[in-house]
Parts: structure tokens; C-alpha cells; sequence
């Protein structure tokens, strides 16, 4: 009996260490064991707030959207993050004579900007160079495709041009979890057919109990079986089928208000290799490739791909990511594919 209740211990401490471990308990959160991720980094943090990233940027709940951010000046004296009152990255108004379209980017981490100071968020480089957009930003950290539809559609009854996608595969798999930086609006596609399903409803703080009193030997299972399904034909099918139908969806929301809807894809870091030249070059995830051709062989869906302007700024001495998103360089290029994707034309 001993012997067993000490064997069960040193399990627990093991499995305890384990999902302390970077990525390892990304697989709960699809599962839907519990609000694993933020709830660990609010314990390690000593935050209560699981909704706040630490050191950057703190989030708030949303019955709609699930989370935006915290509106107020954030980030550091080197890369100020400036949050609007509606809890998207700030645009800074560029003063110009005449109409002005407006133009609308909806996106997650990298199309907010992340770990780059406001002036040189690409949505805000845009803004500079075409001063006769309106250029809102509704990005917003670690969203899906689902998110970026309800966000466009909440943004609908606001006159709109062009509702632009910035298209990166780490999202793809966002579209089928309930919950990332925290719990997360969601659909479900059932025959073909799209069906929507809130955030849940839950305590802040009673998550963070339950994740620090709650057995890990429990959630060791659901990470197996995700890492052992990660990359199967069933799991490929499932965010594909999904995605195309989220991606369909924009494009169809953003058609009944009379915008222009325009897909961008963009590569990130683990995308890049090396080819036979060694020069860069980019591979994109089956899922991702696949869903984005479905989509963009629609003729009234304006769809660019920002590859081979990155892998050329690359080739010519442009630093890629820092920790893990794009560097205020990459950040010029995206802008530049934008700019030239935008069916509104500058003078």
C-alpha cells in the first residue's frame, strides 16, 4: 500500500514537472481538460488574472469574441503598444484631404504586431504610406479564423471597403479548440454547415484553483492522445474542412457589406527552409495550402501570397522573427503585399 501511494506520488510529481514544460500542454487545451495554459503561466507568474500576459499586454473577456485587450499604453519604452478603446492595436489617424476608404485588417499575434513598437506594426506602416485609407486594425492576440469572422461581422454595420485576412497556418488548428488565451467562441462544421458556439462562461479565479489543486496524472492521458493524433489524416481533414468553411464565410460577410475581400498570406518561422540555391524559401502545412486554394479559386476573392517578398528580404540581409514573430523589417514587407493586394488604388 505503501509502496503504491508512493509510486502514485512520484507520478504525480513527474507528470506535474512535465506540464510545466513548453508546448507540452498545448494538447489539454484542445482536449478541453481545463484553461491549461494561461492558468499556468498565471500560477508561475503569481498574477490572479488569467486573462494577462505576462510582461506585455492584458487581455480581458469578451461574450463575443472571447478576449481583446486592455485599452491603455502597454508594452515597453522601446516598443510601446498603444491599445484602442475598443481593444484592438491603435492606427494612428494620418491627416489627408479628400474621401478616404476604409480599409480593415483582421488577423492574431502577427497581424497585431507582436513584439514590434506601434510605428512599425505593418497595419501602421500602411496607414503611413496610403493616407488616403482608413485603416482600422481588429487583430488580435492568439485568435482563429473563427474569431476574425465575428469580428468582421460585429464591425458590419460600419461603412467598409476592403475587410483584408491575414492568412498564417498557426491559426488553423486555433479553429477547432474551445479554448487558447482563453476561452474561445468556436464553430462547429456539421454537414457542411456552420454552427456556432460561444465562449464558456467561467470564473477566473475558480480556473486557477482548479488547474493548481487538480491531479496532472488526469490530463497526462488527453496529451498523449493528442500528440498521437497531431498530423493524422483525421485531424488534417477536420481543421481543412473547417477552415475553408471559416475562410468561405469572410469572404461571404464581407461581399453582403459591400467590401472587397482580400486574403494574405503570410509564412512564418517554422515554414522556412532552405532551397537547392540556398536561398530562402518557404513550405506551408498541407492544411493550410489546401484551405487557402479552395478559397482564393473564387475570382472575387483578392488573394496574394507574401512568400516571395519575405524569402527576397531575407536573401538580402533582413532579419526574419525575433522571439517569435516578425521583426519591424518583415513587418515593412507585409505592408508593401498589402498595400499592392488593396483593390482601393492610391493617386
Amino acid at each position: 500500500m505503501v509502496i503504491a501511494l508512493l509510486t502514485l506520488l512520484a507520478l504525480e510529481a513527474a507528470a506535474r514537472i512535465a506540464l510545466r514544460l513548453p508546448g507540452v500542454a498545448a494538447g489539454l487545451d484542445r482536449k478541453g481538460s481545463m484553461p491549461t495554459y494561461w492558468a499556468r503561466m498565471s500560477q508561475l507568474s503569481g498574477d490572479p488574472d488569467p486573462l494577462r500576459r505576462p510582461a506585455t499586454v492584458p487581455l480581458v473577456a469578451d461574450a463575443t469574441l472571447g478576449w481583446r485587450a486592455r485599452p491603455g499604453r502597454w508594452g515597453t519604452d522601446a516598443a510601446p503598444v498603444t491599445v484602442d478603446d475598443d481593444g484592438f492595436r491603435h492606427v494612428p489617424d494620418v491627416p489627408h484631404d479628400g474621401p478616404r476608404e476604409r480599409v480593415v485588417v483582421f488577423g492574431d499575434s502577427y497581424g497585431w504586431g507582436d513584439e514590434v513598437g506601434d510605428d512599425d506594426v505593418w497595419a501602421n506602416v500602411l496607414a503611413r504610406r496610403r493616407p488616403d485609407l482608413d485603416v482600422d486594425n481588429r487583430s488580435m492576440l492568439a485568435w482563429g479564423h473563427d474569431q476574425m469572422v465575428l469580428a468582421l461581422e460585429a464591425d458590419a454595420p460600419r461603412a467598409l471597403d476592403a475587410a483584408v485576412l491575414l492568412y498564417v497556418s498557426c491559426d488553423t488548428s486555433r479553429n477547432t479548440q474551445w479554448f487558447d488565451a482563453w476561452f474561445r467562441p468556436h464553430f462547429v462544421l456539421t454537414d457542411g454547415v456552420l454552427r456556432y458556439e460561444p465562449p464558456r462562461e467561467v470564473d477566473a479565479d475558480a480556473a486557477v484553483r482548479h488547474f493548481r489543486f487538480r491531479p496532472r496524472l488526469f490530463d497526462l492521458p488527453a496529451v498523449v492522445t493528442d500528440y498521437a493524433g497531431a498530423g493524422s489524416d483525421a485531424r488534417d481533414a477536420e481543421e481543412t474542412a473547417l477552415t475553408e468553411a471559416l475562410l468561405r464565410r469572410f469572404v461571404t460577410s464581407a461581399a453582403t457589406v459591400g467590401a472587397t475581400p482580400v486574403v494574405l498570406r503570410a509564412p512564418i518561422g517554422r515554414e522556412l527552409v532552405t532551397g537547392a540555391d540556398g536561398r530562402a524559401a518557404f513550405r506551408y502545412s498541407k492544411v493550410a495550402d489546401t484551405a487557402y486554394a479552395a478559397v482564393c479559386a473564387d475570382p472575387a476573392v483578392h488573394c496574394v501570397d507574401a512568400a516571395g517578398s519575405v524569402a527576397a528580404a531575407l536573401d538580402g540581409g533582413a532579419r526574419f522573427e525575433g522571439v517569435g514573430h516578425w521583426t519591424p523589417a518583415i513587418q515593412a514587407v507585409i505592408a508593401d503585399v498589402a498595400d499592392g493586394a488593396l483593390p482601393v488604388r492610391g493617386p
